[in-house]
């Protein structure tokens, strides 16, 4: 894609015999592609990235077959990796990102069909969702850092280049807050001049597929990931489930530490991905699944959804997760617009247990917001804004000693 482009941008004023070369090489990566695509392995966003380029290369070269091999595919994968609700089956927020730029591209150059429309509409009205009030995008499940098309600013409103091109391509004006969002990427991509801004609201929705709960007030949106882990070996996968983040604003409140390694250091990658770096429940030290190599988890969880309510006053999700002979009952009540209230019930085999109840916070001074009725501790942690760094951040750690069953009480002060 970078080749096309650079060759739309200055083609015909390099060299000619260099400009035959770079002609004739990029020739050489389609017929590459074409025979090496990805359906043994990973058959997720790196697919899709080998389909759009195949169907761009088409249309660059006049290659019929390239043009509809690549389309046929970007049109399968649209229904088997996007969900009815518009998420992403791989349960990560920033993989959802990855996939909806390379479907919007595709629409751009294919002018593919309503059904394919529909469905790119979805997987849009859900980002906007995450993002919320404060337009940036929570860091829920991996993140490695790829993007399809680089956009300008802060790497924690990237979101809102790929939203704002969304918005463009659908009509949907409302999922633009400013109009400087469009220059990134939008512009160059889709004529984006005459369109007008009308801000985008949040409300609270609840996310059927994804298992995912929003709760908006105003400035302050809650997060819960109510979900199982993802298809397959659930590689982007975290042991986050029951999970809260909270923010007001720019705000942070309660917060996702991130991902910070795939390979490079296994310790660390499987702590990023551990039930101990999320907002949930730990029962004797252990993961809600067991990890297995990078990208491997085993002895998934079976999550239920009791029940969601939404209304004026509260939202309410109250859902159920069992692993490894416990059950863990978390009900997240948000009585608008400022008072989270948090109770977990857990049961399992007989016996004294150790729970923890864990808070990864935005700042040391978040703390002062928790009344709590057990025991507590302020400890270090780590959280990684992006990939291939980390930075020292503040746990709260609630713990008990107890037999089964037992009863958790939580209640967070919201206000700005």
């Amino acid at each position: 894609m970078s080749w096309i482009w650079v060759d739309r941008l200055v083609g015909p004023d390099l060299p000619a015999r260099f400009r035959a070369r770079w002609l004739g090489e990029l020739f050489r990566q389609g017929l590459f592609v074409e025979n090496n695509l990805s359906v043994y392995f990973s058959p997720n966003t790196h697919l899709l990235g080998e389909a759009l380029v195949l169907h761009a290369l088409g249309l660059f070269f006049r290659n019929s077959r390239w043009k509809r091999l690549g389309a046929m595919i970007m049109t399968e994968q649209i229904e088997r990796q996007a969900n009815a609700d518009g998420s992403h089956v791989e349960r990560s927020a920033y993989y959802h990102l990855y996939a909806l730029d390379m479907f919007l591209l595709h629409a751009t150059l294919a002018q593919p069909g309503s059904q394919y429309l529909a469905k790119l509409e979805r997987m849009a009205a859900y980002l906007d969702a995450l993002l919320g009030p404060s337009r940036k995008i929570p860091l829920i499940g991996d993140d490695d850092g790829g993007r399809l098309f680089h956009p300008y600013g802060a790497r924690d409103q990237f979101a809102r280049a790929s939203l704002a091109t969304a918005a463009i391509l659908l009509n949907r004006p409302d999922w633009i807050v400013c109009r400087d969002d469009l220059h990134s990427q939008a512009a160059w991509w889709i004529d984006s001049r005459d369109i007008w801004t009308s801000g985008s609201s949040c409300s609270s929705r609840f996310f059927p597929d994804a298992s995912i709960a929003v709760m908006c007030s105003g400035p302050t949106q809650v997060i819960v990931t109510a979900a199982s882990f993802g298809p397959w070996n659930a590689g982007h996968s975290h042991a986050a489930t029951l999970g809260v983040i909270a923010r007001v604003g720019d705000t942070e409140l309660l917060i996702d530490p991130g991902t910070y390694t795939y390979t490079a250091d296994p310790q660390r990658r499987n702590w990023f991905r551990s039930t101990e770096a999320h907002n949930t429940i730990r029962i004797d030290r252990l993961d809600q699944a067991t990890p297995g190599d990078p990208f491997l988890w085993r002895n998934l969880p079976t999550v239920e959804i009791l029940s969601w309510e939404t209304g004026v006053d509260s939202d309410v999700l109250d859902a159920r997760c069992r692993y490894r002979g416990f059950t863990h009952r978390r009900r997240v009540e948000f009585h608008k617009p400022d008072v989270l209230a948090i109770t977990d019930y857990i049961d399992g085999p007989p016996g004294a247990h150790n729970i923890e109840q864990l808070w990864h916070l935005g700042s040391p001074e978040v703390r002062e917001r928790f009344d709590i009725a057990d025991d507590s501790e302020l400890v270090n942690s780590f959280r990684s804004l992006c990939f291939g760094e980390k930075q020292r951040s503040m746990m709260l750690r609630v713990y008990r000693r107890s037999s089964l069953p037992a009863r958790l009480e939580t209640r967070i002060d919201l206000s700005p």
